[in-house]
């Protein structure tokens, strides 16, 4: 029989039901979340040439950086959740954007807005996985984190590439889109939850 001091110990090294419920909201926006490498694909589709692709880059990674640390210190006054949802309404609009591809400017702003989706869910959804748990278990909970998201934005890229040669150029930005609106709406529920 454990003590009860055991036991305590015991169900604190459990990881909690808000971890997995985070880790399945964050596991579902990555089966929409494939490889960057199809925005460039999309933006050539259109008429951006490939030899422009590194520019593409450029704009989003000066966004990015320009964004992490406000975006950072956010997260440290506000809730974790809302902002990681507020990043994945963002990532949405940029791959609907994607798919209706309605010029080449808008592409260009777009992959400007993209860097906006990195800064606000980057930071935050890793300090969100820290949050839920303690101390204790914070190595075993992003390591399956990582391992997670990892395997299934492989598989996301993946189903990407099928439904492209499949259905043609839209239907997986409109599919990655709508699989980020559900994962912010259900970041958001998660917040109104925890709420007294």
């Amino acid at each position: 029989m454990l003590s009860a001091q055991n036991q305590s110990e015991v169900i604190r090294l459990r990881l909690p039901a808000g971890f997995y419920y985070v880790l399945a909201v964050v596991t579902l926006f990555s089966l929409g979340n494939s490889s960057d490498m199809f925005l460039v694909l999309r933006a050539g589709s259109i008429g951006i040439p490939v030899a422009q692709a590194p520019l593409l880059g450029l704009v989003f990674n000066i966004t990015y950086t320009l964004l992490s640390w406000p975006a950072g210190k956010l997260s440290d006054r506000f809730s974790r959740s809302t902002l990681a949802a507020a990043g994945y309404f963002v990532f949405a609009i940029v791959y609907l954007v994607f798919a209706l591809a309605p010029s080449r400017p808008a592409i260009w702003a777009t992959m400007a807005l993209y860097g906006l989706f990195y800064s606000l869910t980057n930071p935050v959804l890793k300090a969100l996985i820290v949050e839920t748990v303690a101390p204790e278990v914070r190595g075993r909970a992003l390591g399956i984190y990582f391992f997670l998201t990892s395997v299934t934005t492989l598989l996301a890229s993946v189903i990407t590439g099928e439904l492209w040669k499949v259905y043609g150029a839209q239907i997986p930005f409109y599919l990655s889109s709508a699989i980020a609106t559900v994962s912010a709406v259900l970041l958001l529920l998660r917040r109104e939850r925890a709420q007294p």
